[in-house]
C-alpha cells in the first residue's frame, strides 16, 4: 500500500514538473514572439 502511494506520488510530481517546464517553455517563447513579430 505504501509503495503504490509513494509511485503514485513521484509520477504525479515528474508530471507537474513536465507540465511546469513546458509553461515556461511557452512563457517565453510567447515573450521572444512578442518582441520580434509585430503582434
Amino acid at each position: 500500500m505504501y509503495r503504490i502511494v509513494m509511485r503514485y506520488r513521484c509520477s504525479v510530481i515528474k508530471r507537474i514538473s513536465e507540465f511546469g517546464v513546458d509553461l515556461v517553455i511557452f512563457a517565453t517563447y510567447r515573450k521572444i514572439g512578442f518582441k520580434t513579430s509585430p503582434f
